[in-house]
Parts: C-alpha cells; sequence; structure tokens
C-alpha cells in the first residue's frame, strides 16, 4: 500500500509554542501505534516542522523545539510502521516563525509594506528561505521512511511585495513593479500579471522541491494546503502536487455541513481523477479547542467525502506533553469501521448525474481561501448547489477543465454574474448546438460587483462579455428593476399546471429582460404597489403583489438542437439566504422542464443528500442523512473572518436521525433491470416498477446507506 492508496488518514496537529517545557515527554510511540491501528487509520500526517519554525527531530538544518529532548518524528514514524501504518511528514512551509526572527528581511510584505500574518510570521518563497525549507525537507526525506509530505500554509496571504520578490519580477518579466497593485484587483491587467507571476512562483519552488525530495525517495509524494483557492485547485489551475487536498472543518466556516459537499464535488468532477483528500477534525468549532464531536457527525462527514470519490483525513491535536485522549480515537474509530463496512461503494467511481452546476470562480486570489470568506453565496454558485442539495437532486459541479465534455450532462446550470472568456463561449454555444440545455440564474451583484472570469485576463471588458451570454439566451439587454423585491406568477402550463399557483417572492432586485422576438415567456414578473419609502409606508415588510407586468421572469428560447433558459430573477441565492422551499422547486420545474428527473426520493428531508455514482458496473445511489441542531446566533467562531456576524447557520448536532417511509426512484432507461442491496448487510430490497422508473421501498436511513443497482444474474 503505498499514500495515495490509503483512504483512512489522521492529520495529527502539534503546534507547540517555544516556552513549553517537556514537550512530548508522555508521548508512548508504540502504545499509540497500536491506538491508531485499531482505530482502523491507515496513514498518519506527523508534525516534522510546525507554523513556530520549530522541528521535531534532530535537524542540523532547522531549528529544535527547545523543550524537546528526543527524535518524536522518528519514534512515531517507527511505530506506525511496525503496526502496518503510512507516515508522510507535516511540514509549515511559509509559516515560519523562528526563520523570520532569524531572517526579518525573509518576510512577505503586504501592499501596504506591512508584515503578513500578525504572531504568524510568514515568509517568502522567493527569498533565502527557498533553498533552506528543501534543504531540510530533503534532510527529512534522507533520514525518515516516509512515503509523503503534507506541506501546509503554502502560497501568498496577500500579494507580496518584499524587496525580493519586487526584484525577482523586474528581472524576469523587465517591468516594475505595477504601483496600481495599492488600489486595483481583477479588473487590472497588471495585478493580474502580478498575481499570476507570484503563483508560478510558487509552482516552481513545489516543483524543484519535488524533484530534489524524489531523488532522494522516488516514491515520495507531495500535497499542498490551499496554494490557491478551492475552486483553482479543483479546476486543476495548481497541478504540480501529487494530491489535491484541502483541509475544511464544517463548523470553521460559513457553510457548515453542506462545505464538505461542496469541496468533495468539485474534487470528484475534475476530468484528471485526481486523487484528492478532504481533512475534517474531532473538534466542535475548529482546530485546538479541545472538544469532541459526536461520532454519527464524523460518519456523516466522512462518508460524504467518500462517496464523493475522496480519501478522509480526521484532525486530532495531542497535548503538548504527548498525551492523547481515549474518546477521541474511540470516536475515530468506531467512525472508520464503520466507514470500512461501506467501502466496496466508497471511493473513485464514475458520476452518473445528468445536470451540472457551473462554477467559475471568482478572478485571480491572492488569498489561497477563495471562497466563503466573504460568505456571499452566488460568488461560487452556492444558491443552486444548496437547492439542489436540499431537493436530493442529483448533480455535479464542474469548472473550465470540464468544457471538452459538457455532453455528458443533459442540462448545466450557471448561477454567477459570468463574463465568460472565448473558450467558455464557445464550449456553451456548441453544447447547445449538439442538443445540451442551459439555465442562467441572474444573481444580484449582476451589475454591482466584478463578473466571474476563469481565463484571467481583461482583454474584453466584463459588461460586452456579459451580454454575450445573454444573446444566447435570447436577451438583448438586461435592466435593474425599479423595486427591491419582485413576485413571479402566471406560469406557462408547461412549467406549471395549477394555473392558480400563488405569486411567488423573491425578496431580491429582479432584472428587466429585453428579449428576442423567438424567445418564449414562461413566467411573468409583478411587482408591489410601491416601493417601501417615507412617502409610501407599507406596513410589515413589502408591498403585496400588484403591478403586473409583461416582463419575463422565466423564458426560453431554442438554441441549435438544445435550450436555453434564462431566469431574471435571483431565486437560488435568494433560497440560499432565506430557505424558501417554493425557490427550490421552481429550479427543479425548470429541470423538470428541459429533462425528465434520473433519480427521485420521496418523503426525504432537506438534510438528506443524494449522491449517484457507477462503481464495477452498478449504479450506486447513496443517501447521506445528518441530524442537524437547532440554528445558532453564534455559530463562528473565532476563526471566522466576522465573528460577530449573527448569521443564525446550523452547527453540528449530537445524534443521527433514522428517518423512515422513504421510496426511492430511478429512472428506467438509466439502469438495467435491476436487484438492488442495501449496503451494508448486503439485504436485497423489493423492486417495482412505476411508469418509466423503479421504484424500491427503503428501509430507515441514519447517517448513510448505499443502495447498490445492479443487473439480476441468473
Amino acid at each position: 500500500m503505498n499514500y495515495l492508496s490509503t483512504s483512512r488518514r489522521l492529520h495529527l496537529d502539534f503546534h507547540t509554542p517555544p516556552f513549553i517545557k517537556d514537550v512530548a515527554k508522555n508521548l508512548d510511540a508504540i502504545e499509540f501505534a497500536r491506538t491508531l491501528k485499531a482505530s482502523g487509520i491507515e496513514a498518519v500526517a506527523a508534525f516534522a516542522k510546525c507554523h513556530y519554525g520549530l522541528s521535531y527531530y534532530p535537524t542540523t538544518v532547522g531549528e529544535v523545539h527547545p523543550g524537546l529532548h528526543y527524535d518524536m518524528l522518528g519514534s512515531i514514524v517507527k511505530a506506525c510502521h511496525k503496526e502496518g501504518i503510512q507516515v508522510s511528514a507535516y511540514y509549515s512551509l511559509l509559516f515560519d516563525v523562528a526563520y523570520c526572527k532569524r531572517h526579518p528581511d525573509c518576510e512577505q510584505a503586504d501592499l501596504k509594506r506591512k508584515e503578513v500574518g500578525g504572531f504568524w510570521k510568514v515568509t517568502c518563497i522567493n527569498t533565502s528561505y527557498a533553498d533552506y525549507a528543501i534543504a531540510q525537507m530533503c534532510e527529512i526525506a534522507k533520514n525518515y521512511p516516509i512515503l509523503g509530505f503534507w506541506l501546509d500554509m503554502v502560497g501568498y496571504y496577500s500579494l507580496c511585495v518584499c524587496n525580493c520578490c519586487k526584484e525577482r519580477f523586474e528581472r524576469e518579466t523587465g517591468q516594475s513593479t505595477p504601483a496600481c497593485l495599492a488600489t486595483a484587483r481583477e479588473n487590472d491587467d497588471n495585478y493580474l500579471r502580478y498575481v499570476l507571476w507570484q503563483r508560478g512562483c510558487v509552482e516552481e519552488f513545489i516543483r524543484k522541491a519535488r524533484e530534489c525530495i524524489r531523488k532522494i525517495n522516488p516514491s515520495i509524494v507531495v500535497c499542498c494546503n490551499t496554494p490557491t483557492s478551492v475552486y483553482e485547485k479543483a479546476s486543476g489551475a495548481f497541478s504540480v502536487e501529487d494530491d489535491g487536498w484541502i483541509e475544511e472543518t464544517p463548523t470553521s466556516y460559513g457553510s457548515f455541513y453542506t462545505y464538505i459537499s461542496y469541496c468533495s464535488k468539485l474534487f470528484a468532477s475534475n476530468p484528471g481523477k485526481r486523487p484528492f483528500e478532504i481533512c475534517t477534525n474531532r473538534f466542535h468549532q475548529g482546530w485546538g479547542d479541545w472538544t469532541l464531536r459526536s461520532s454519527d457527525w464524523l460518519k456523516f462527514e466522512a462518508a460524504t467525502i467518500a462517496a464523493n470519490g475522496g480519501k478522509v483525513s480526521i484532525g486530532d491535536q495531542m497535548y503538548a506533553d504527548g498525551r492523547w485522549e481515549k474518546n477521541v480515537y474511540r470516536n475515530i474509530g468506531e467512525t472508520y469501521h464503520w466507514l470500512s463496512e461501506r467501502e466496496s461503494v466508497l471511493g473513485d467511481a464514475d458520476s452518473v448525474s445528468e445536470v451540472a452546476v457551473y462554477v467559475a470562480g471568482m478572478g485571480v486570489h491572492a488569498e489561497p481561501i477563495g471562497i466563503h470568506t466573504n460568505f456571499n453565496r452566488s460568488d461560487v454558485a452556492e444558491g443552486a448547489f444548496r437547492a439542489l442539495l436540499d431537493e436530493q437532486y442529483p448533480f455535479d459541479l464542474i469548472t473550465k477543465a470540464n468544457l471538452q465534455e459538457l455532453n455528458k450532462y443533459r442540462v448545466i446550470i450557471i448561477d454567477q454574474p459570468l463574463a465568460p472568456s472565448r473558450e467558455e463561449l464557445l464550449a456553451f454555444e456548441k453544447y447547445l448546438a449538439s442538443g445540451g440545455n442551459l439555465v442562467y440564474i441572474v444573481q444580484p451583484q449582476t451589475f454591482s460587483r466584478p463578473f466571474a472570469w476563469s481565463d484571467y485576463h481583461t482583454a474584453r471588458p466584463g459588461q460586452e462579455r456579459h451580454a454575450e451570454l445573454l444573446s444566447l439566451f435570447g436577451v438583448n439587454s438586461l435592466s435593474p428593476a425599479a423595486y427591491s423585491v419582485c413576485y413571479i406568477d402566471r406560469f406557462d402550463a408547461e412549467l406549471y399546471s395549477d394555473a392558480d399557483h400563488l405569486p411567488m417572492l423573491v425578496r431580491e432586485r429582479a432584472f428587466i429582460p429585453e428579449l428576442k422576438s423567438d424567445a418564449k415567456v414562461l413566467a411573468r414578473l409583478t411587482f408591489p404597489e410601491a416601493e417601501r419609502s417615507e412617502d409610501h409606508f407599507i406596513s410589515h415588510q413589502h408591498g403585496h403583489p400588484a403591478r403586473q407586468t409583461d416582463s419575463a421572469a422565466i423564458s426560453v428560447v431554442k438554441c441549435g438542437n438544445g435550450k436555453a433558459v434564462f431566469i431574471s430573477a435571483p431565486i437560488t441565492s435568494v433560497y440560499y439566504d432565506r430557505q424558501y422551499a417554493p425557490l427550490r422547486e421552481l429550479l427543479v420545474k425548470c429541470l423538470d422542464y428541459l429533462t425528465p428527473r434520473l433519480a427521485v426520493v420521496e418523503n426525504a428531508p432537506t438534510s438528506m443528500e443524494l449522491v449517484l455514482k457507477r462503481k464495477d458496473n452498478a449504479m450506486v445511489v447513496h443517501l447521506l442523512n445528518p441530524s442537524l441542531a437547532r440554528p445558532t446566533s453564534r455559530a463562528f467562531t473565532s476563526n471566522s473572518s466576522n465573528p460577530d456576524s449573527d448569521m443564525g447557520w446550523v452547527v453540528s448536532a449530537d445524534r443521527g436521525i433514522s428517518i423512515a417511509g422513504l421510496q426511492l426512484r430511478i429512472r428506467r432507461d438509466a439502469v438495467n433491470a435491476c436487484e438492488a442491496r442495501l449496503i451494508p448487510g448486503n439485504e436485497i430490497l423489493k423492486v417495482g416498477q412505476q411508469g418509466e422508473y423503479f421504484v424500491i421501498e427503503l428501509p430507515p436511513i441514519c447517517v448513510h446507506a448505499a443502495i447498490k443497482l445492479s443487473e439480476r444474474l441468473g
């Protein structure tokens, strides 16, 4: 077994400040390795160097932790190998307090010429630190039989304009460091050029480090944490590492339990089928709060990652004296043994989803965490993602890396204010011509914020490129409505058969489209009698639906052999904010208008997730059901960029809830005459038929179950 083939991993955190004495004096490495083995752990990332820049082995290159008096890393490696557990070395790359104190000229400097990171001193890869880090990694590779390096804090945590960066940029490009860096963002070519140049410096360093390490041990793999945004890693923009990796626990950032689903789906769709690991942790609200989440919650996260094809890593942190909590490994062990019972249907598999949400990203981010730090639900198509997730609608998240394989899908949803590149526009046109269907949903910031970019240049203005995209949907022009809310009503019978449907409130400004003559209106916009103001004071919140218009809320145009549906109100971002079910149902109605649904789970709560895969010539239906706590007004942690915000998001809960009375329907043309087996247990489930669907009555589902659908033999 090599490191990449392991599926159940442990990330062992151990950032220990230099004032701590007698570091790891109580660590019994042999007993610890036995504990990992008993917990079902196949691989561990053990600390070689932490954020303080202190090493946990007798280094001749770096600085040993002053409170450590033996080879901690070596003892863990030796004991774990005896138990058959693979070891990678954790190495904090650019966070290195000790080196910055010794070499202050090697610290990153931001646009205001201030130090980056506060107490956490951040080194720059364009200084002498690069040679230092490579020398130390080579030292580790030479002295220890590890199979991987786990590089943390990789990249620039704002734009670095230290003297070394400026000198190298001017030497390599012949240009002065752009003066506009202090004020410009993605709308400036010079800014983009500098960001991409700096990204290239990181890639060059990782490539060089990997080459040096593999001269010593060719089997070592290199994994990097946050060299770019999650979107960019998933789309292959950063490709010099061996294992796609992201560290997220749902209680550390704004999207909580859905974030693991989001990241898993993004990585799973990469055409190169690169392995990817997603690391959660055992803590209730982020690293080092010394709490313990329930095994049911860890099971849900682990199953979500593995059902989407990822490798699971659970984080723990030893106490500074080397002790560990037995209860922690009882929960991790329960989780991993439970997961191993399902491994025949987990891991690498092919998607069978017929609908995809296209994620373009919001330009080049200097910050490594390119999403979820501003909590904007439409920057990265989270509105459509959340609506389909809550509806148990099978779908993928795709990126520009998937442009050559759009025909895999019957419908593609664009849920961002996208200014497409020429490559994207041609791909969408070709897709429509061949019979594919597009859905475009406007967003509140369509004209007030930058468009999503995917080609990293501004050769054509964003508005012009956006207009070219609108043209595909039969829209000549688009202008914001005068009212801050709108209603959608007067539905075409092809969309809603219920002619008396309640006008559907959208608590955001709509946009008025000027349609081409061949566009068909499927629903229309209605507005309040007046906008609420001192002169027109309306009780409660906003006016009732009063001003009916002929303006299209939803329209469709034939394009090639396909259809393009345009939704002029931001129904998905409002659904993300408000959880107003009719908006989710409206999106599904639009999809039903274009293609029959592949799978339906009747009577499922919105907390349940559905993942469809094909593995070993069988379709596998994963049903994931977390228990949900009540919303809290203090869901953020100190890690959040907005700790005082009262957002009322969901946090983790204690126990899984068993859901009964579920019925699974699978479209008959998508699977062979099938036999259904419940995994784990291999129980045969009764399969019936109803119209165009196979119908399967399901037993109660708690946390996760898989239904394996295969051709009945004999």
